[in-house]
């Protein structure tokens, strides 16, 4: 009994050869045991991991209900403003007033007189036109009663026939009767020539009736034309006199705008972008602020190439990594896809390659919650991003295994 417990003594101590210590053996199958124990909860745990397949792509926050950018066109030096950032607008309503006197090509005395010299010349081409409308009305009045009148005689002569036929028609029956009995010698030849002679009367004022009705019509066809003419003199004159207007009205604009200009909202929304001080002076064509929809909704829009169009699909997961806010920092906004485009459009990327892009949009959160030691975030029109559409979510040793197997069947990635 003492031998075996000695025995199992020793073999608990640990052996020494020279000057290497060996551990006893139960010491090094529960350290095998452990790291392979360990092996296997770390395998599992990689093993059984979601593992993402993503595709990135590029986009940029906008409004669905249209936005509109409004741009300076002249140069100038801001002297009113208006409206306020951020404040609700109407469609028309003044936002700013710009000078610019300073930019002009003349002095203000110049400018000045100028205005006046093209106003005077606004006021004698009105009143031409005043007066061409007046000639034309009185000339176009005579005519129009002449014409009138014309048609109330032939209308007469036509009433005058009318009574007239029903009489020649009786004086030729009784001529064709008379006629009849002469050669009968029951009347006598004066009487005969008597008859002839009625009818022969009758005849001849049914013709002047007929010849005064042709002349008359002749004479409507005249008038008629001659009214034709005349509107189309005075439409010509007219065209002149209003071509001779609108040029002056443009070059009192063009002074106008070399002194001052008012820019108006295009239409109603919220200004924003808007940081305009008086003095602050003005490039041409340099935007100013940006007008949104005040019941837009501000969505992120993606342009997906046509070759990956079969990996989208409406509530697709999509991970927005903001270009303003670094991702390390800030971490990723998680959306999903909301509305695809039905058609793809031809776009352009930064090496002017064109190709064909499927509209994409995906929806946007009011405010991106940070953690509490930072402010939170609000979205805006106009942020770039980089959008990693999910296109495949499987167990890591699902995707090991399509790839040791090459079973491609449920694969998509």
């Amino acid at each position: 009994m003492g031998l075996f417990r000695q025995q199992a003594i020793n073999t608990q101590r640990p052996s020494v050869i020279g000057e290497l210590i060996i551990p006893p053996s139960q010491w090094i199958g529960r350290t095998v045991t452990g790291a392979l124990l360990c092996f296997v909860m770390v395998s599992a745990w990689t093993l059984t991991r979601q593992y993402q397949q993503t595709h990135a792509v590029r986009g940029i926050t906008q409004y669905t209900q249209g936005e509109y950018a409004i741009v300076n066109q002249h140069l100038g030096e801001v002297t009113d403003i208006y409206v306020q950032p951020n404040e609700v607008v109407k469609q028309g309503q003044a936002l700013f007033s710009l000078s610019h006197i300073a930019s002009a090509r003349f002095s203000k005395a110049d400018l000045d007189a100028q205005v006046l010299q093209y106003q005077a010349l606004h006021h004698q081409l009105e009143n031409k036109q005043k007066e061409l409308q007046n000639a034309f009305a009185a000339e176009a009045h005579f005519v129009h009663t002449s014409r009138s009148n014309t048609q109330q005689l032939i209308d007469n002569l036509s009433e005058q026939a009318q009574i007239f036929t029903p009489e020649l028609a009786s004086l030729q029956t009784q001529f064709e009767k008379m006629t009849h009995l002469m050669k009968q010698k029951v009347v006598t030849n004066p009487q005969w020539i008597q008859a002839g002679s009625q009818l022969s009367a009758a005849k001849a004022n049914m013709l002047r009736f007929d010849q005064e009705k042709i002349q008359q019509q002749s004479q409507l066809a005249l008038y008629t034309q001659q009214l034709a003419l005349i509107r189309l003199k005075y439409a010509a004159q007219q065209d002149s006199l209003q071509a001779q207007i609108t040029q002056n009205s443009a070059q009192l604009q063009a002074l106008a705008h070399q002194r001052s200009s008012t820019i108006y909202a295009p239409n109603a929304g919220i200004i924003t972008r808007f940081t305009l001080q008086t003095g602050q002076t003005l490039a041409a064509q340099e935007q100013i602020a940006m007008l949104v929809p005040e019941s837009g909704q501000l969505v992120g829009t993606l342009h997906i190439p046509n070759y990956a169009s079969g990996k989208i699909y409406l509530g697709q997961t999509v991970q927005l990594q903001m270009n303003a806010y670094p991702y390390k920092l800030y971490g990723m906004v998680e959306t999903n896809i909301m509305h695809i485009d039905t058609a793809s459009i031809l776009s352009s990327n930064e090496n002017t390659y064109q190709q064909n892009t499927l509209s994409t949009q995906v929806t946007l959160p009011k405010r991106w919650d940070q953690q509490p030691a930072q402010p939170n975030i609000e979205f805006r029109s106009g942020m770039t991003f980089t959008a990693h559409i999910v296109t495949q979510t499987m167990p890591l040793w699902q995707k090991i295994w399509i790839g040791i197997s090459g079973n491609t069947e449920n694969y998509h990635g």
